[in-house]
């Protein structure tokens, strides 16, 4: 092979490598906590992370919390790889509630518009 066509093979492998580098992927989860009488749990604290090797990534995450429905919306930017997730729901005086998924599964819950629906149980 011509070491000019070696050249433009390794600039073209360099813009793809930095390319890959600027994209950035994210994750999104809404939806409401309720208590087990159906009542909107208001200030919940609601920590949505990435995971990685199953332990979570400090520098990927979002901590909301619930507003006077129960409401939340969580989402934080991560790389464009397929990633997994956690979804921790805690409020003092109810058992924490905890979920993990991938970014993928993620994706296609609010692609069909569906919220996460999430009841806590009273300790």
């Amino acid at each position: 092979m011509p070491k000019e066509n070696i050249i433009n093979l390794l600039i073209c492998l360099a813009i793809l490598f930095f390319f890959i580098l600027a994209c950035d992927g994210g994750s999104r989860v809404r939806g409401f906590v309720y208590d087990s009488e159906n009542k909107p749990i208001q200030n919940a604290i609601v920590k949505f992370e990435s995971v990685r090797k199953g332990e979570p990534e400090e520098s990927y995450q979002s901590i909301e919390q619930t507003d006077k429905n129960g409401r939340f919306d969580c989402r934080f930017t991560h790389s464009p790889f397929e990633t997994q997730l956690k979804l921790t729901v805690s409020k003092v005086g109810y058992k924490t509630y905890e979920i993990r998924f991938s970014s993928s599964e993620a994706q296609k819950k609010l692609e069909n518009k569906e919220e996460y629906r999430i009841v806590l149980e009273k300790e």
